[in-house]
């Protein structure tokens, strides 16, 4: 409707290149409208997704631009939810949270931001205590010092820092709780 189109009107290669492209405009923005519409997304993702589908540079900052527009993409919200969801269903230490995090795509300063807001140091003893209850109960079978060094280096595994893995095992081996 916009160009006019009729059957049998000739078209000539300007006018076509210049449909195709607003097509793929199109086509891109409703990919990446698709994309985020069920599950929250990181702009590296929505990104990564749209290249994988083959369009090109301009389309994608266009979609970018229109899920901006509409707040359907935001990695601060993004790290957030990310953060408490991972947290509910595997505790993990600070690197294992950092390295997540990148792997999504979240800049380095947000993810500074928001892990320091959300995993106070004290929080973090509490994460480490939830892991190793968990860990105990699998391992109660072994030995003392077979528990004692698989749940070290599950706790390194899981992110948590030496002096948190320290205080876990004075707390749980020095005063014989296992």
């Amino acid at each position: 409707m916009k160009y006019a189109l009729r059957k049998d009107m000739p078209i000539d290669d300007e006018m076509l290149k210049k449909i195709k492209n607003e097509q793929e405009l199109i086509n891109a923005k409703q990919a990446a409208y698709n994309f985020v519409s069920y599950k929250p997304r990181t702009k590296k993702q929505i990104t990564d997704k749209l290249k994988e589908k083959g369009f090109g540079e301009e389309a994608i900052a266009s979609s970018l631009d229109f899920l901006s527009e509409f707040s359907l993409y935001d990695d601060r919200r993004f790290a957030k939810m990310f953060i408490k969801d991972f947290l509910q269903k595997k505790p993990s230490g600070k690197p294992r949270l950092i390295q997540e995090l990148f792997k999504r795509g979240v800049p380095g300063s947000i993810i500074e931001e928001i892990i320091e807001s959300f995993l106070p140091v004290k929080d973090n003893l509490s994460l480490a205590r939830l892991v190793t209850e968990k860990k105990l109960r699998t391992t109660a079978y072994k030995s003392i010092e077979k528990q004692r060094s698989s749940l070290i280096s599950y706790l390194q595994r899981q992110g948590f820092d030496w002096d948190t893995i320290k205080a876990i095992l004075s707390e749980y081996f020095d005063n014989n709780k296992v």
